[in-house]
């Protein structure tokens, strides 16, 4: 959406669409805040329209650091502003009627994860055995299951911070410790169909569980804990108001 182009010699020739029409050193604040305005009577909203007023306020941050133009005219432009939506937060009372609806479930422990550690679904789901300490109580974050080009792949955390150890409630505990037992028995049921991967949460093959088809279990479970606007995403944001 947005470039710089310069010509031969070197000199600012234009700015996305502007091109040909404004060189990129005659740029004024009004004619940044027309390319905003086009953007938004094009239809994009106002988060995409932010995300265009960002772009060229970058690109001219990058071009008056390399002295092609005197000063960065976006900055005197205001990005729209973006309606404020209030998130609604799985209060205590409701989260014990969700623990009670995930009592006994075969992935109970994974749910509990995200209510009781604030993890993303990708770490939960690349979680190994290898990865948690029962008996000393903490996990360590490593890695994370993803999508990624239709294949489901795993990633290092996201970030240096996001490889960290966190401590493991008493009652996760418990959960985890049941959750093994329960896998061991499917591991041996399952004999030589078994696929081993180290893996704390898998499916009933020992197989990584496909993400989505998490999602569609929680939705569920939440429909029947009476909590239809409940993502699984939102155990993530309980944890952190908690």
């Amino acid at each position: 959406m947005l470039d710089l182009l310069l010509q031969d010699d070197q000199k600012p020739r234009a700015l996305g669409g502007l091109r040909g029409r404004i060189q990129l050193d005659k740029l004024t604040p009004l004619d940044v805040r027309r390319l905003v305005a086009a953007a938004k009577a094009s239809g994009l909203s106002a988060v995409s329209v932010r995300h265009v007023h960002g772009l060229i306020r970058n690109a001219l941050a990058e071009a008056e650091r390399l002295d092609l133009v005197p000063r960065n005219v976006a900055k005197a432009v205001r990005a729209p502003s973006v309606a404020h939506k209030d998130v609604q937060v799985l209060r205590p009372e409701e989260a014990r009627r969700l623990m009670e609806v995930l009592h006994g479930d075969r992935l109970e422990a994974l749910f509990a994860c995200g209510l009781m550690l604030g993890l993303r679904r990708g770490e939960i789901l690349g979680l190994r055995w290898t990865d948690v300490d029962l008996d000393g109580a903490v996990r360590h974050v490593r890695q994370s299951l993803q999508r990624v080009d239709g294949s489901l792949t795993f990633t290092p955390a996201k970030t240096v911070r996001s490889h960290r150890k966190l401590p493991i409630p008493a009652r996760l505990m418990d959960l985890l410790r049941q959750h093994r037992v329960t896998q061991a028995g499917e591991r041996f049921e399952r004999g030589d169909s078994w696929t081993e991967t180290g893996l704390v949460f898998t499916s009933s093959i020992g197989t990584p569980l496909e993400p989505r088809n998490v999602n569609r279990w929680f939705d569920q479970l939440r429909a029947t804990a009476g909590l239809p606007w409940l993502r699984l995403h939102d155990l993530r944001h309980a944890f952190a108001s908690m």
